[in-house]
């Protein structure tokens, strides 16, 4: 019975040195300071810079955008210069796998098809328009 139970508790106490050597060793870290020390962030590309300046200029925030490629962006940028996607009561703008919309965050999510006009017309049909303040 006694030998059932020490066999049982072996594997724990493996792991456990594993872990106290894997904590105290300060090399592991080392690494990863050196290669994030001294390093610039990537700049954004000029594709980044024009879809930000088109979602700002109505209101808008992208998010997660500098990690989309360029033709991405560029799309992003196509469906937001047009004027029936503006003055929509969108905070936020993502990337996704479907069209989808968040009244209670006002978050638009563009994805699941590349077809300007069907996002357009879904834009108009689910995102209503900002009301104006005077």
């Amino acid at each position: 019975m006694k030998r059932n139970a020490i066999v049982k508790i072996i594997p724990f106490l493996v792991l456990a040195a594993l872990l106290t050597h894997c904590a105290s060793n300060p090399s592991g870290g080392d690494a990863v300071t050196a290669a994030l020390e001294g390093s610039e962030p990537p700049k954004p590309s000029a594709s980044l810079t024009a879809l930000l300046t088109t979602l700002r200029a109505q209101g808008y925030d992208g998010v997660g955008l500098e990690y989309e490629n360029d033709s991405t962006l560029d799309f992003l940028n196509k469906i937001f210069q047009n004027p029936r996607a503006g003055h929509r009561k969108i905070k936020l703008t993502y990337t996704g796998l479907a069209l989808s919309y968040d009244a209670k965050h006002e978050s638009l999510t563009v994805g699941g098809t590349s077809d300007i006009e069907n996002i357009l017309k879904y834009i108009e049909k689910n995102i209503p328009l900002r009301v104006k303040t005077p």
